[in-house]
Parts: structure tokens; sequence; C-alpha cells
């Protein structure tokens, strides 16, 4: 379950911006944002507020649906494409994800973002890194590059 700190973290580092910063621009206290966060206490109205007030909106972006509806292909990729890592004991298999962006050009090969079947974002950067991202990243990333 991605919580709304999962989704603050990456877009104040984006700005700059420290916890105490976020939380004087609410009007809060820090021990008020970080009981919030902790807490995972942020109704959705709240929420969709507090990160328009540091430059972010809240939207539903669709994704690429395979047979089951959960975003992720029922067929494997070639398995000369596939990139299988494991980061911080998780599993991620391109093979059994979908493509849901990517930065690549005619020239360069870019970045390519995968969602799992278990609701996880991630990037594959050439044949070696594998980097696990928040649903927030990701949706920044999706809305610049689209769907690959």
């Amino acid at each position: 379950m991605v919580t709304a700190k999962d989704l603050v973290g990456p877009a104040l580092k984006s700005k700059g911006m420290k916890y105490a910063d976020f939380a004087c621009i609410l009007g809060w206290t820090p021990q008020k944002l970080s009981r919030k966060l902790a807490e995972n206490n942020f109704r959705f109205d709240d929420f969709v507020r507090a990160v328009g007030k540091i430059g972010y909106e809240v939207a539903l972006v669709p994704v690429a649906s395979g047979k089951d509806g959960d975003g992720a292909e029922d067929t494997p990729k070639e398995e000369a494409n596939r990139i299988k890592k494991r980061v911080r004991g998780v599993t991620y298999d391109t093979g059994k994800a979908t493509l849901v962006a990517s930065s690549a050009t005619n020239d360069e090969p870019g970045t390519e973002l995968y969602l799992d079947r278990e609701g996880r974002y991630f990037f594959v950067e050439g044949e070696e890194q594998v980097l696990p991202v928040s649903r927030g990243i990701a949706t920044a990333f999706t809305a610049q590059y689209r769907e690959a």
C-alpha cells in the first residue's frame, strides 16, 4: 500500500524542501505533520490541498491492462530483453511487469518505468540497474514520457 509519506517524500526532495518546511507551509508544527504521516492519517482532500501548496496535483493515470485487469501483462517478455533483479529483498522482473513509460529515444536507450503485479513501480536503466520508485515519482515520469 502506498502511503502519503511515500508520495510526499519524493515531492519534497524534488523541490529541495524538508518536512519542516512543508509543515510550515501548511501552518502545522513539524510534529503534527510527522504524526499524520507516521500514522497514515491524511484525509484525501487534505492531502490534495497540501501537495497543491507545493506545486503538485493528484491525478488518476490509466495503466495498460493485461487479461487480469491488473495492469500486468500475462505474457513474459522475450528472455533476451528480460531484466530480473533482487533489490532489498524484493525481486523485480520485467518479464512479469508492464512497461508503463520510457524515456528512450532512437539515439539513447533511456530509462523504462514498469509496474508489476503487486502494484510496485520500478525503473530499469540499461541491463543492470533496477530502482524501485514511489507511485508519485512514477506518476511524474509517466506525465513526462507517457506510455511507451
